[in-house]
């Protein structure tokens, strides 16, 4: 019963990371997703290097795959924060959702994996669901810049998850608080030194978005290490589908009363098949 009860706390404290993004887009008039993402992965970092006491083995062997990981992972929270920034909260996590196509594609051609039944469900309710919401007036279009930010986010977070598979066939599930400390430690450096290159005010930037950043990066490794610990307690059918339709749930519901985010009956329609979508996909 306690892992449930974590599996909800996750699931609740997961949804923050988002919603922490758009408070901090709406509240600072010169927002800088790029430094917020630097500060947001740095605070993630922090809680693994707090977590581990110090003591961490590397062995070498890991380093290709950390570092594949966290070029994806950069590309993916980056991305995401941009099309937060740049659109509606709702759309942006759904279709950051539907990078689950990705690993499952490479599960059935590369991997060789048996096709299950909810794969094909899955991949039909997805694309009714793309058809639902997209049924908007033409001048409330998404612009061409939150497409962009979101397919980033998209690819960047479904080849996180591949890479994630790879790593864990290979060393037979071993190395996960390693991995994923020095896969966010590559990460960090890669945002950084883009945030550098931008040659912005960077003090100036830190004391508007660390107060947002920092919380979701917090968030951020909670749910990563509620996710490591109940993947060995808790079924994979139960955990992934409940973990996937209650965050976007409680994105929508944020979407709709905190933000006011309007949506029509059918996209909301469309929203629902795309959840359904999701937990098909992680059956």
């Amino acid at each position: 019963m306690r892992y449930y009860i974590i599996l909800v706390f996750a699931t609740a404290v997961m949804s923050l990371q988002s919603i922490f993004s758009k408070q901090y887009n709406r509240k600072c008039g010169s927002s800088d997703p790029t430094l917020y993402t630097v500060v947001l992965t740095f605070w993630a970092l922090l809680f693994f290097c707090v977590l581990s006491g110090g003591h961490v083995q590397v062995p070498p062997q890991l380093l290709p795959y950390a570092a594949g990981f966290g070029i994806a992972y950069a590309a993916a929270l980056g991305g995401l924060n941009f099309a937060i920034s740049a659109g509606p909260l709702s759309y942006s996590c759904l279709v950051n959702s539907y990078s689950l196509i990705i690993p499952t594609l490479y599960g059935i051609v590369i991997l060789k994996d048996e096709i299950r039944i909810t794969a094909y469900i899955g991949i039909a309710l997805l694309c009714a669901s793309i058809f639902l919401i997209n049924k908007k007036k033409e001048e409330g279009k998404l612009s061409a810049r939150w497409i962009l930010y979101i397919l980033t986010a998209f690819v960047g977070n479904g080849m996180a998850a591949v890479i994630q598979k790879m790593q864990q066939l290979k060393f037979d599930g071993a190395y996960k608080n390693e991995f994923m400390m020095t896969a966010l430690a590559a990460a960090f450096l890669i945002l950084a030194l883009i945030a550098l290159l931008q040659k912005k005010d960077v003090r100036a930037g830190l004391k508007g978005c660390w107060k947002y950043a920092a919380p979701a990066g917090v968030a951020n490794g909670i749910g990563n290490l509620s996710t490591m610990i109940l993947g060995a307690r808790i079924p994979s059918a139960i955990l992934f589908p409940t973990f996937s339709a209650g965050t976007m749930t409680i994105m929508l519901l944020a979407s709709l009363f905190l933000y006011q985010e309007k949506l029509t009956k059918v996209q909301i329609v469309g929203y629902a098949i795309g959840i359904l979508a999701i937990c098909a996909l992680n059956l």
